[in-house]
């Protein structure tokens, strides 16, 4: 019996080496893109979570801050408000109390040759209270106009003054410019020197008339 001979397959020198070539290329690269993008990605996602990690730590930095800002400014002015109101409370204590003393109305006459010039005034003192009138007043029944001063006693003593200080004046020097506020001085100082009680701060005129 004849043997049937095997057909010979013939292989193409580097088809499969080129082969091989190709599908090592195609493989290499593939995966060379995946591993980028997945990097790619999760860079990103790491640098958003970096910002928005400042973001927080920012707000909570800024929100202490505000807190810490706002204790230490009601601290403040909790002790400005603690030695405000004893400076106020001294200063009540040291402004000292004024009464009024009004008078009627007199004439005097006056220094100029001829004896024929007068002054008619009348006046209002105002006057540090005496002790007595302090009291007085501490206790309700006390008059800070009609009746202040230490009464008629010291009123007396101040008209008496007055009419002893203007006698001594001329016309001419009582109508000058400035002639009432030198007259004040003079009346402020003669009634301190005559009481001590008759400490005037300041002097109202109600009427004031010269006849040269």
């Amino acid at each position: 019996m004849a043997t049937t001979p095997k057909p010979t397959i013939l292989k193409t020198p580097g088809a499969k080496a080129s082969g091989t070539s190709a599908g090592t290329e195609a493989a290499s690269s593939t995966p060379t893109k995946i591993s980028g993008g997945k990097s790619g990605g999760m860079l990103r996602w790491l640098l958003i979570g970096g910002v928005a990690l400042l973001l927080l730590v920012g707000l909570a930095a800024g929100g202490w801050m505000w807190k810490r800002h706002g204790r230490v400014h009601d601290k403040t002015a909790a002790t400005a408000s603690t030695k405000v109101a004893p400076e106020k409370a001294s200063l009540s204590a040291a402004t000292p109390t004024t009464v009024e003393m009004p008078l009627e109305p007199f004439v005097v006459n006056l220094a100029d040759a001829g004896g024929h010039s007068y002054a008619r005034v009348g006046l209002t003192l105002r006057l540090i209270a005496p002790a007595e009138d302090k009291k007085a007043d501490a206790k309700g029944s006390g008059d800070k106009k009609a009746g202040a001063g230490g009464g008629d006693d010291l009123r007396d003593v101040a008209r008496d003054t007055i009419i002893d200080v203007l006698s001594q004046q001329q016309s001419a020097d009582l109508l000058a410019v400035g002639g009432k506020d030198h007259l004040k001085q003079l009346l402020r100082q003669a009634m301190l020197a005559r009481d001590p009680r008759l400490q005037v701060t300041d002097i109202y005129f109600t009427e004031f008339l010269v006849q040269p």
